[in-house]
């Protein structure tokens, strides 16, 4: 696989040389070599690219990976033409196209992790189709770093975001702990996943899957460039949350991207399961029926204006599609996927995943009853007679929880459930370590939302201070040293397959028989089957869970 189990040795002289404020040195061909300049350059297969520099990081923005997608809807990806002379790669690209959203409580407390485009109300679509660019930031540019490679996919299911967000910029990352970051943006929603293969036949097989076909062809274009940007391409991890870890979870799954990466990081959204195709098929003819479309004249979706085509979604979910080439089978129900069993896996959650504002999730305080209308709208697909065991049930092991609380404890506890179906299925291949953690970190700020969901990004990118809202008036300094300790377990995981370091107590692999979980907060500590009661009520019910949706 090419692992690197150090930095690189011209990284030493690289520092060096930055901080000597050497001029960077341009090969015969323009590639940027060891040193520092304020517009580096670097040679791609379709061209040259001028990109910048932040403090010791090189920076590249809005590359194109792929050709624009607004004559090719809901069709696989194709290669990005080459250009002429050179490209500058200073600034985001675009968005994909997505609805936009003003919530004071939410964006007061996540505003930075997903892009300030996202509020602008005064449309109601945002972004473009032409939106496959990718980012790159690196310490080093030359083929002789050969550092690891991480390949952020981000948060918003697979409908909304991009990876411009502030929280996700990769300069620490990169600069910190000797490794190539890459974000990227790719094709979502009905542009992404408007499933057409029943109707339309062998031409749409796989346009379920196309956003997630799009990330394949970025990781084809790391395969082809990275290692000028200073990237080992045999030694490519992908890392995602929410969304994003949902992301990953797919594509360990599809057969496109075997092979174009080689380890794997999913936060808060294990994926194990995905629509079957008679069930996208009947969500894309009630979409049809409120454009107007006929389902034997879909060549019409192409004329469609983008903001009308999204706008047919109308609170309708699309997402990835068990069909086709790209994803022929369930991720990992009943068993992970058998041609990733070697890649290497670190899967983990919040303490308290789904206390989310009160205004983006309903959080009842009153009775049974609304915890159980709760939970159906929460999970749709589970049955009442599902929703009413599990909230029996943790009412019995909880029973001085408010009902407010019993919410969040059920719907994290359904939530983390997929995590647990992952580790397990993944963890018995046996062919490659899992490791598995808990973040358990509560923001100051917002003590109400406990370690909630999204917590834990600043952490990993070691972005502390892109996140202010969330440590109060009087910030604990031992913020920086929890970034530190997480963003290098995760560094250390991308280069070694093992997120062992000096700052952290032993990290053992995840096994069925001990489930080792390292909890990660100020201070951290292994815990064998944390919420082991927990885990086995949601366990009790996870096959009628897993049934029902099919329904």
């Amino acid at each position: 696989m090419g692992t690197v189990l150090g930095f690189a040795p011209g990284r030493r002289n690289f520092l060096k040389g930055s901080l000597a404020g050497a001029a960077a040195l341009l090969s015969s061909s323009g590639r940027a070599t060891r040193g520092i300049s304020s517009q580096p350059v670097v040679t791609t297969r379709t061209g040259k690219l001028q990109g910048s520099r932040s403090g010791l990081t090189f920076v590249f923005k809005g590359i194109p990976y792929g050709a624009p997608t607004a004559g090719n809807r809901f069709l696989p990806p194709r290669p990005a033409g080459a250009w002429s002379g050179t490209r500058e790669a200073l600034q985001y690209g675009a968005l994909a196209v997505q609805g936009t959203r003003f919530d004071r409580e939410y964006n007061r407390m996540l505003g930075g992790l997903f892009p300030p485009e996202v509020n602008d109300t005064s449309h109601s679509t945002i972004g473009s189709e032409e939106c496959l660019f990718l980012n790159v930031w690196t310490s080093e540019l030359g083929c002789d770093a050969k550092l690891p490679v991480m390949v952020w996919l981000h948060p918003g299911a697979l409908s909304a975001w991009s990876g411009n967000a502030l929280w996700t910029e990769g300069s620490n990352l990169a600069a910190k702990h000797g490794v190539v970051v890459v974000s990227l943006n790719h094709r979502l929603n009905i542009f992404g996943h408007l499933y057409l293969g029943e109707l339309g036949g062998a031409k749409y097989a796989e346009s379920g899957n196309v956003g997630l076909m799009d990330i394949v062809a970025a990781l084809q274009w790391i395969q082809d460039n990275i290692g000028e940007f200073g990237g080992d391409a045999g030694n490519v991890t992908l890392f995602g949350q929410s969304g994003g870890a949902s992301k990953v979870s797919l594509l360990l799954a599809m057969p496109p991207a075997s092979g174009l990466f080689h380890k794997a990081i999913a936060m808060s959204g294990s994926a194990v399961r995905c629509r079957k195709p008679e069930m996208a098929t009947r969500n894309t003819l009630e979409i049809l029926r409120r454009l107007g479309i006929n389902r034997h004249r879909l060549n019409e979706l192409a004329q469609v204006p983008a903001p009308k085509l999204y706008a047919a979604l109308a609170g309708s979910a699309v997402g990835a599609v068990a069909a086709g080439a790209s994803l022929p089978c369930q991720p990992f129900v009943p068993d992970a996927p058998i041609f990733t069993a070697k890649v290497p896996m670190m899967i983990g959650t919040t303490h308290d995943e789904l206390t989310y504002p009160p205004s983006d999730r309903p959080l009842p305080t009153v009775d049974f009853g609304g915890v159980r209308h709760s939970i159906l709208a929460t999970f749709p697909g589970v049955e009442e007679s599902v929703a009413t065991r599990a909230i029996d049930g943790y009412r019995t092991l909880h029973p001085g929880k408010s009902w407010h609380e019993t919410y969040i404890g059920v719907a994290t506890g359904v939530f983390r459930d997929d995590v647990m179906i992952q580790a397990e299925t993944k963890a018995k291949q046996g062919q490659a370590p899992v490791f598995m953690y808990q973040f358990t970190w509560t923001s100051p700020a917002f003590p109400e939302y406990g370690s909630s969901h999204c917590f834990d990004v600043p952490f990993a990118f070691d972005n502390v201070d892109a996140a202010p809202q969330l440590y109060g008036a009087d910030p604990d300094p031992r913020r920086y040293m929890l970034a530190e300790k997480m963003s290098k377990a995760w560094a250390n995981f991308a280069r070694s397959s093992n997120p062992n370091h000096p700052g952290l107590p032993h990290w053992d692999s995840y096994t069925v028989k001990r489930r080792a979980t390292m909890i990660i907060n100020y201070d951290c500590g292994l815990v064998n089957d944390p919420q082991s009661e927990d885990r086995k009520l949601f366990e009790s019910i996870r096959s009628e869970r897993l049934e029902a949706w099919w329904k």
